[in-house]
């Protein structure tokens, strides 16, 4: 996959008092918790918003992310393997995040990394 798409782009996620500029490459990955979404940067920082999973699924559609669950969307250029315990499949991060697959985004999550 040629990640050269994200360079230079961003998106703008408004906090609670300011709205902050993000470059999409720098977003390893976002997840949801009710209304709030964190958004966590390869730095180690992360980003808190009142914005819906779905909403960041459609702007980043584009840009070689992809959700694996429920509350998770993972941007592709972070994907460091897969663990397979049984049925249960597990997507490990370079930064050592760990996120179960669901049963029902295992087959997007297959062909979108071509497993």
């Amino acid at each position: 996959m040629d990640y050269t798409i994200q360079k230079d782009q961003s998106i703008f996620i408004k906090t609670e008092n300011q709205v902050k500029q993000t470059y999409i490459g720098n977003i390893c990955y976002i997840r949801c918790d009710s209304y709030l979404s964190s958004v966590y940067l390869n730095d180690g920082s992360f980003v808190t918003c009142s914005k819906l999973l779905r909403k960041f699924e459609q702007e980043l559609s584009g840009f070689y992310f992809i959700r694996i669950n429920h509350n998770t969307l993972i941007n592709c250029k972070y994907f460091d393997g897969i663990v397979q315990e049984g049925k249960k499949r597990t997507v490990l991060l370079v930064d050592g995040s760990k996120f179960r697959i669901s049963r029902r985004k295992w087959y997007k999550v297959k062909e979108k990394l071509e497993l």
